[in-house]
């Protein structure tokens, strides 16, 4: 009898109301009756003040909404001066309450209320998470990262692979710069580290004369500031740092390479980023008297570090100018070592101050098709 009562209100209640404003009336008294079934002897859930805030607008919803809690044994109360509808005794009337739910339950899954959203006001997906916890046994957590997709790498490593192929073709488009053999020896340590403001032109920011307030001075330094600290974020990929780099790059198209001698005799060439140090090294020994009695290594310094003669020199850093040396595998030969034309030069220019040639690769490029590329894989 009582399913059918039930049944009927809620019949009554679905004729005048939207499904909208039904769900709430059904959920909220889903909410009140699961509550009471679920712990009968607390007196909060077995009371509700007619004034509550949820209550009045469930009534708001749907006037006779309070009368399906009157089937299933609430009574109106006056409990000091306020008006409140509680359940006196919940074990006896606990049949009564499983029947309404039930209905309830069956009514919203019918207004399309999900599953999901249901168990959760009906509080078991509380109980299947304690239920499923045992303190006994023990927890594995899979640490592995994810799968990489079918077809092998990322999208991000292969953006990452095609910029890096498109660095290649640009470098290699260039072909093999003229040498442009110098030998000198210059004056101090100093000098032969560093090359000259024109030769830097290309790569050092140029000083403007602006008369920038402090405070726009302050928001380029801050700006800066976080600029760099997004670049190196904890939070990030390989594949997203490669990228950001190879955007933000100059792609050289040579390279001036200095190798000083332990006598501090240098000779100075021009080198595509995209020969490998063995082309530096076959004609450093063009310079020398006999390269295959006494063979050499190339290196730098601090720290010391052999370079590997199948590496290119752009993967090397050797771009866009360089200092490396040149060492003997069993030690400096005694007397000249440099071909004879090399030893005329320098004996000319005893006593005269010759520097380095005051040039500097100017033909620097930027990946500009990168936002290009990004885009359109973006879209695709």
């Amino acid at each position: 009898m009582t399913e059918e009562l039930c049944r009927e209100f809620v019949e009554k209640m679905r004729i005048p109301t939207f499904d909208e404003d039904a769900k709430v009336v059904v959920e909220t008294l889903t909410k009140v009756v699961s509550n009471v079934v679920r712990f009968p002897g607390e007196p909060r859930f077995r009371s509700l003040r007619l004034e509550n805030p949820v209550v009045s607008k469930m009534v708001g919803l749907y006037e006779k909404s309070l009368e399906y809690l009157l089937l299933l044994g609430f009574e109106y109360e006056t409990v000091d001066i306020e008006q409140r509808i509680t359940l006196i005794n919940a074990e006896e009337n606990k049949p009564l309450l499983k029947i309404g739910l039930a209905v309830l339950e069956e009514t919203a899954l019918d207004l399309g209320i999900s599953k999901e959203h249901l168990d959760g006001v009906l509080g078991r997906a509380d109980e299947n998470s304690v239920k499923s916890f045992n303190p006994y046994s023990s927890m594995v957590v899979n640490l592995a990262p994810a799968p990489k997709p079918s077809g092998g790498n990322t999208r991000m490593e292969k953006e990452v692979a095609r910029l890096k192929q498109k660095r290649e073709e640009v470098m290699e488009a260039a072909g093999i710069p003229e040498r442009k053999l110098r030998v000198f020896e210059p004056t101090s340590n100093a000098e032969a580290r560093r090359f000259s403001a024109s030769r830097l032109g290309s790569l050092a920011p140029v000083k403007k004369s602006s008369s920038k307030s402090d405070n726009e001075l302050l928001k380029e330094v801050i700006q800066t500031q976080q600029e760099s600290q997004r670049r190196s974020q904890k939070f990030s990929t390989k594949a997203m740092r490669d990228l950001e780099k190879l955007k933000h790059a100059r792609v050289f198209t040579r390279t001036l390479i200095r190798v000083q001698f332990p006598d501090r005799t240098m000779v100075e060439m021009w080198f595509s980023p995209a020969e490998i140090v063995a082309d530096v090294l076959a004609e450093v020994n063009k310079c020398l008297k006999s390269a295959k009695d006494t063979p050499i290594y190339l290196y730098q310094t601090p720290p010391l570090r052999k370079l590997d003669l199948t590496m290119t020199l752009d993967k090397c850093g050797l771009k866009p100018a360089a200092l490396i040396y040149a060492g003997w595998e069993k030690g400096t030969p005694a007397g000249e070592y440099l071909c004879a034309d090399l030893t005329a030069i320098l004996s000319q220019q005893k006593g005269q101050k010759v520097k380095p040639a005051d040039h500097f690769p100017q033909n620097s490029v930027r990946l500009i098709e990168v936002q290009n590329i990004m885009n359109s894989t973006l879209a695709a």
